[in-house]
């Protein structure tokens, strides 16, 4: 399925006030975006994933909705690790209810 295809479909299923969700590599976003557009979707948020903060961002996150509900994109940025490998305070925010050890 290509990028065009899959925001096609969203195009097609997405409910009036509905949300397309998609985790991708960081250099697709730019791509997905333009699909996303010419297929009548904005994007709502577009978060920036990065491992830790002495390599480059490896994962977007970028939520859609309909363009003509004039949603401004969010952007933020995610860091999962600290330099000693914990996880960083914001990740265990996001992630917290996926782990069984709630520290």
């Amino acid at each position: 399925l290509t990028r065009g295809g899959l925001m096609d479909i969203a195009a097609r299923h997405l409910a009036p006030r509905g949300r397309l969700a998609v985790i991708l590599p960081h250099e697709a976003a730019p791509d997905l975006i333009a699909e996303g557009r010419r297929a009548g979707l904005g994007p709502t948020s577009v978060t920036t994933i990065f491992s830790n903060r002495r390599k480059p961002p490896r994962r977007a996150v970028c939520q859609f909705a309909w363009a003509s509900l004039g949603i401004a994109a969010e952007e933020n940025e995610l860091t999962l690790l600290n330099p000693d490998g914990s996880m960083t305070a914001d990740y265990k925010a996001v992630a917290s209810e996926f782990y069984l050890d709630k520290q």
